[in-house]
């Protein structure tokens, strides 16, 4: 079991910190760095939310400091003056009764001369404690940048170089934080994970082709191998490793939404003469009208990166075209990639006539017909589009249901990003019904749950919006090398249709 440590038992944790550091020194790295955030032990000892020791390693700042101060004291004995330590601290600890930023900036001023940077980051391990607060890989429900101003203020007692990471995903931005003197360096993670060749576009000016992190999360699911809708290739550089083609193809991609344009991108970069038809006005599929809720913006980054790469390579794209079989047939390509998409699914429920209905894309239009009064049902989808359905509508002053038949809602979201809506939801009184399911439609529905079986009437809606998922698009079949991928393979999430659209670019 779990206990408090005893003095002695501080000392040893002590020791152990320099017996790391002379690991890593001996390992053949250049230096170590001393977590001092996100809530795990030295920040444990810092902050007088979970520090209520009684010996000298508790009570005042000072004395809550002595675990740190002993730990950069004992590395530099164990490892010699030459050994450079620094030092990654939160702007500050938002837990109730945590560290404000100015207390961050006394530890900062304690041992500035004792490091050779300090690194600012914020947020904590556990997103809940006592309420919904910075988890320490912030989304794209947080803004971007968010951290800069406490780096800031931290930097004004900081003696050496400071850096300041935190969702910082925009070169500009990056740019402007440093000639403000906000900041001396900029700390990226999910940065480079989206766009790995980012400072070097940077460096040779050429931060317009920077690939920007959306902020997704996809790459932070504990319980998955990495990925990124953004950077396909991330963690299968191996498996998707892009080469030239001997004997090019000439391949034709039918649908212009993320997945056709990212096997439009890989396809061309390996030598193969690619057109790519969409039926639409318009590239990026249902992405590009979904990017118009504010909660998705940051999507639409993504869309507009590839229209531009796949236009730059030199790619055909034929607008406002449909690819019928005699269209495809006319053409003759060498392969052909259908990247259709999906449409909304309303499910077949008793009584859909008597009330209106709508999919989560229709509501984008703000529909005047849609009521004040609305109900959203999420079914078995436990990923983003139910909530954010319901999001939305509560931004446009709708009074709000959102049914789920499972568990939890959104209980298919990364953790960050499931309490920062539910937090949302909750602000803007959308009425939570978790295991419960739409048995009848109409403008009194009826309800069940899903455990009990019990029926019981809803309150009374003036329209229903399905987010309950999407079935493939259909298109006919047609002769010769042939593939589908993306949602008209089986509708999935941003990060599957552009992996798809990558490993077919690499095997053409």
């Amino acid at each position: 079991a779990s206990h408090e440590l005893t003095t002695d038992e501080v000392r040893r944790v002590v020791k152990l910190f320099g017996r790391s550091a002379a690991r890593i020194k001996k390992g053949g790295l250049d230096g170590a760095e001393i977590h001092c955030t996100h809530g795990y032990l030295v920040e444990q000892f810092l902050s007088p939310v979970t520090n209520r020791r009684t010996d000298r390693y508790g009570g005042d700042a000072e004395r809550r400091m002595r675990f740190l101060l002993e730990i950069i004291e004992e590395i530099k004995t164990t490892c010699g003056d030459d050994f450079p330590i620094g030092m990654r601290v939160s702007g500050y600890q938002d837990v109730e009764g945590g560290m404000s930023t100015d207390d961050i900036k006394a530890v900062v001023a304690r041992t500035t001369d004792s490091v050779v940077y300090v690194n600012v980051t914020a947020g904590t391990i556990g997103a809940l404690q006592k309420g919904v607060v910075a988890p320490y890989v912030a989304s794209s429900f947080i803004p971007s940048g968010f951290n800069v101003p406490a780096a800031s203020r931290i930097k004004e007692v900081c003696t050496v170089p400071l850096i300041v990471t935190g969702r910082i995903n925009d070169p500009w931005q990056m740019e402007g934080i440093l000639a403000n003197g906000q900041a001396d360096m900029i700390g990226l993670t999910r940065a480079l994970i989206a766009d790995p060749h980012l400072p070097r576009k940077i460096a040779k000016g050429q931060a317009q082709h920077v690939r920007k992190c959306a902020g997704l999360n996809e790459c932070h699911f504990p319980d998955r191998v990495s990925a990124c809708p953004v950077n396909p290739m991330a963690g299968r550089e191996l498996e998707l490793k892009v080469r030239l083609i001997d004997k090019p193809k000439r391949v034709l991609i039918v649908g212009g939404g993320p997945a056709g344009l990212e096997a439009a991108r890989i396809s061309s970069a390996r030598g193969h003469q690619v057109t790519l038809v969409e039926k639409s006005g318009r590239l990026g599929g249902n992405i590009a009208t979904l990017a118009r809720d504010p909660s998705r913006k940051e999507m639409i980054t993504l869309i507009n990166t590839l229209s531009r790469e796949v236009r730059e390579q030199g790619v055909e794209i034929l607008l406002n075209t449909e690819a019928t079989p005699e269209f495809i047939a006319e053409r003759k390509p060498d392969a052909t990639v259908i990247a259709v998409g999906s449409v909304p699914v309303i499910p077949k429920i008793e009584g859909l006539e008597n009330v209106r209905v709508f999919d989560p894309l229709q509501i984008l239009d703000n529909p005047p017909e849609i009521g004040q009064r609305v109900l959203v049902v999420g079914g078995m989808n436990d990923n983003l589009p139910p909530v954010l359905a319901a999001l939305y509508l509560a931004d446009q002053g709708k009074e709000v249901t959102l049914l789920s038949e499972n568990v939890g809602i959104g209980q298919g979201l990364e953790w960050s990003i499931q309490h920062f809506v539910l937090k949302r939801l909750l602000e803007k009184n959308v009425r939570l019904l978790p295991l419960t399911e739409l048995i009848k439609a109409g403008p009194v529905p009826r309800l069940k749950n899903i455990f009990t079986k019990q029926a019981t009437d809803g309150e009374p809606v003036d329209s229903i919006v399905f987010a309950t998922g999407n079935a493939p698009r259909s298109f006919p079949e047609i002769e010769g090398e042939v593939y589908k991928i993306g949602d008209c393979l089986a509708p999935r999430r941003l990060v599957h249709a552009t992996l798809d659209g990558a490993r077919i670019g690499v095997r053409l």
